[in-house]
């Protein structure tokens, strides 16, 4: 006895149609969950960043910062650019100084506010510990800091995390309150111009910052975490009825009239 089925019997409503439903929430699903966590260190200076102030090296400008005033503090659970709570946990920070009151006339902008204050290192090191990263499959995380601009060749510092082996080797640049400059040198006494250190694709749970005082006086004026969030259960599901919507769609193509026996 012979049996005649074509697939579209058993996809009968497989169709370029929701082929094109079956890309659009694959797209949606690979698309989704770049988390941006922003804080800014204030120090003693009393400009804070407003909800809507949009700061940020490029890439990385998010709105929503968390602003943290003094020398040490912790824990606190921070938002995110949308304002909602995020799993990252500023568990605390500290540092030996804080950093000058802040920017007044033409640099009274978001940036330099973010700039012009933080958690100095007045003969000393200055440390932040943020936890709850394990919610990622991954992140980015930016370090900002400051010389000001009187003296941005002459004061120099060394950066850590506690996951990374990568050692940044930094001074300042005279620009930090009008533009972004990555310091990426990583060669011991080779200090390179900037305002701010990115590590890329890190995975802990935990990290621990130090910002080393090498040569006079610096700050460490705030930090950004840009995570890629861990697929829940039913968006890998999604994914997968996704995949299998456009397999079945092009095996129907392929044998719509096959004769099984």
């Amino acid at each position: 006895m012979k049996i005649k089925m074509k697939l579209s019997r058993i996809y009968p409503t497989t169709t370029p149609k929701v082929l094109l439903l079956s890309a659009a929430l694959l797209s949606s699903c690979i698309a989704y969950s770049q988390t941006i966590v922003s804080v800014n260190f204030q120090g003693n200076n009393t400009n804070t960043l407003a909800s809507g102030d949009s700061v940020g090296a490029p890439g990385y400008a998010a709105v929503n910062w968390n602003n943290f005033s003094g020398a040490s503090g912790g824990p606190a659970v921070l938002i995110d650019s949308t304002g909602a709570a995020s799993p990252v946990t500023l568990t605390s920070f500290a540092a030996s100084g804080v950093g000058a009151a802040g920017p007044t006339g033409p640099n009274d902008t978001p940036q330099a506010y973010m700039f012009g204050g933080g958690l100095g290192t007045n003969f000393g090191n200055s440390t932040f510990q943020i936890d709850g990263l394990a919610a990622f499959s991954s992140y980015d995380l930016v370090v900002y800091y400051s010389n000001g601009t009187s003296f941005p060749g002459s004061r120099t510092q060394e950066f850590t995390t506690s996951s990374s082996a990568t050692r940044y080797y930094s001074s300042g640049t005279s620009s930090a309150y009008t533009s972004y400059t990555r310091s990426n040198s990583v060669t011991n006494s080779t200090y390179a111009s900037g305002n701010y250190v990115l590590y890329e694709g890190l995975s802990a749970s935990s990290e621990l910052v130090t910002m080393y005082y090498v040569n006079n006086y610096t700050t460490m004026t705030g930090f950004q975490v840009i995570g890629t969030a861990v697929p829940e259960p039913g968006e890998t599901a999604a994914i997968v009825s996704a995949f299998a919507l456009v397999g079945a769609w092009l095996l129907r193509r392929r044998v719509k009239a096959k004769t099984v026996a």
